[in-house]
């Protein structure tokens, strides 16, 4: 990890110091006398904070009714996601035509600036024409910044993997946040449920992870 720039700033003077003690003491060996310095280095800290400020839902209830219009949580104490446990979408009772946003912050909460991209991942492998397997083609992720432009064209989850690491930005300064969306969706396509060739999604669940990575930021040529 590099330091910040006053560090090296502070680094440079102590190191020059040190030259000019060494040549006063060459230059005067005659007497007895002699100059320290001390060097003290510290390394810079990357440490990133990821939280759920929001969520926008259009979700089936409890009879598999989809309503009319979605609904939209703001945490007034925001999710942390860094904690064990934490999860990112909640959708039960997926039928077609349900959908779920989440706003997600990520803060630079140390002293190393960072790239920070987001990768998602089906953490299990799934039997080919199996109704997880054709639940994970179904869904749709979309992947948006704050004012909700896409960042990246629509993908299945299935494709996922394939996608790779999606690159969102740089944090630079201490404390700096940055906010970005994703959205996952089970489209009310005619034949999602089973389009007659076996292809049902029916009873299916299907997990996976979202990864959030930071890179510490290097200047380019």
């Amino acid at each position: 990890m590099r330091f910040t720039r006053t560090k090296a700033i502070v680094l440079a003077a102590a190191v020059a110091l040190l030259s000019v003690a060494l040549l006063v003491v060459a230059s005067f060996a005659l007497f007895s006398d002699s100059a320290k310095t001390t060097n003290r280095l510290e390394a810079g800290t990357l440490d990133v904070g990821l939280e759920k400020i929001a969520e926008t839902s259009l979700v089936a209830d409890e009879h598999g009714i989809v309503p009319a219009q979605p609904s939209t949580t703001e945490y007034a104490q925001p999710v942390d996601l860094t904690q064990e446990g934490a999860a990112v979408f909640s959708l039960g009772n997926c039928v077609p035509g349900i959908w779920q946003e989440v706003t997600l912050r990520v803060t630079n909460k140390g002293t190393v600036a960072f790239d920070y991209s987001v990768a998602l991942v089906v953490t299990e492998e799934y039997a080919e024409g199996s109704p997880e397997a054709n639940l994970t083609e179904q869904l749709r992720v979309t992947v948006t910044d704050a004012e909700g432009n896409e960042i990246v064209e629509p993908f299945s989850l299935a494709a996922a993997e394939l996608r790779g690491d999606i690159a969102l930005g740089s944090l630079i300064e201490e404390n700096e946040a940055g906010v970005f969306k994703i959205k996952v969706e089970l489209p009310a396509n005619e034949g999602v449920l089973d389009d007659g060739s076996n292809g049902t999604i029916m009873n299916a669940e299907v997990d996976f992870d979202i990864t959030l990575k930071a890179v510490q930021k290097v200047e380019t040529a």
